[in-house]
């Protein structure tokens, strides 16, 4: 959910960042309840192929982002970014209204991350 907002989101405001998603347990499959949330608020969450955090990835990343779980630091290379935590619930398992709303605490908190970057396109160029 946080790295399709995060790129539709600095995407629509022309923000040179982009996200990546991993995650730090067995790879799962987006569960049919978490892609019908967001596909009501127009992100398509199809094509999503789940994967695990890499040494690389991490190594490669400005910030990493852990959502709703602890990262155990033995994942993280020693040079690894600093790791922020969004303690939010998982969605799997979870009924519509509760995915409804942890969709929505994410989309907030990926909205306040764009703006305390802030990091314009330059002009004329637009990605995608």
């Amino acid at each position: 959910m946080a790295a399709a907002f995060f790129n539709l989101l600095a995407w629509q405001r022309d923000q040179e960042v982009r996200a990546a998603s991993a995650g730090v347990r067995g790879a799962e499959p987006v569960s049919p309840i978490t892609l019908r949330a967001m596909a009501e608020t127009g992100v398509s969450l199809e094509r999503h192929e789940p994967r695990l955090l890499s040494a690389d990835a991490a190594r490669s990343a400005d910030r990493i982002i852990v959502l709703g779980c602890r990262v155990d630091g033995a994942l993280l290379p020693p040079e690894a970014v600093p790791v922020e935590e969004w303690p939010l619930a998982d969605p799997n398992g979870q009924p519509l209204e509760i995915v409804r709303a942890i969709r929505d605490a994410v989309r907030e908190r990926v909205e306040a991350l764009l703006l305390e970057l802030d990091v314009p396109r330059p002009q004329g160029h637009r990605w995608g």
